[in-house]
C-alpha cells in the first residue's frame, strides 16, 4: 500500500471523529430526602478533552478509564455546572464517575446542600469558553412534571422553578 494511501486514510478517520454541532445534554433529578440533585450529563470526549487541557493551563487530559482525570472533571464542573443559591453560592459538586463511548462520555454526579428547588439558579457554560455556538440541554425530572432548559454562551444562568 502506497504512503499517500495510509495518510489519506489516517486522514479521513479522523476527520470521522470531530462533530460539526456543540451540545450537550444533562438529565436532572431532584432527590428531596437527601437534598441532592443527581445528574447525568453527556458530552462528546474531545470537547471535553480540550475543555480539561485549557482549564489545566494547555497540559494535554485524555479521557481514559485508566488515567486519573476525576478531579480535573470535579473541578470543572464545580465551575461550569452547578446550582446557585440565593446568596449567589455555588453548591458543592461531587463527581461520581463515567462512562466512554466512542465519541462521546456520560458524566455522573451530584449537586448537595439543594434543601429546595425555589428560587435556585442552575448555572450549565460547560464548553461555552470553546466554543460560541455551544447550546447545553438539560432536562429536570420532578415530582410535579418535567421541565426543560436551554443554556448558550450568553444565557449561561437561569432560574429552577418547580
Amino acid at each position: 500500500m502506497k504512503l499517500s494511501t495510509v495518510l489519506l486514510s489516517l486522514i479521513f478517520l479522523i476527520s470521522a471523529f470531530r462533530h460539526d454541532f456543540h451540545t450537550s445534554l444533562a438529565e436532572i433529578g431532584y432527590n428531596a430526602s437527601e437534598q441532592t440533585l443527581e445528574v447525568s450529563l453527556r458530552v462528546f470526549t474531545d470537547d471535553l478533552e480540550a475543555a480539561l487541557s485549557k482549564e489545566n493551563g494547555g497540559k494535554s487530559i485524555k479521557i481514559d478509564p485508566t488515567q486519573g482525570t476525576d478531579s480535573y472533571i470535579q473541578n470543572y464542573l464545580h465551575k461550569h455546572f452547578t446550582v446557585i443559591d440565593g446568596t449567589n453560592r455555588s453548591r458543592p459538586v461531587h463527581f461520581l464517575g463515567k462512562e466512554i463511548a466512542v465519541d462521546v462520555t456520560w458524566l455522573y454526579f451530584e449537586i448537595t446542600g439543594v434543601e429546595s428547588l425555589n428560587a435556585k439558579k442552575l448555572q450549565n457554560s460547560v464548553f461555552t469558553e470553546l466554543f460560541s455556538d455551544q447550546v447545553n440541554m438539560v432536562n429536570v425530572k420532578l415530582p410535579s412534571g418535567n421541565r426543560s432548559y436551554l443554556f448558550k454562551a450568553d444565557e449561561p444562568v437561569q432560574v429552577l422553578s418547580r
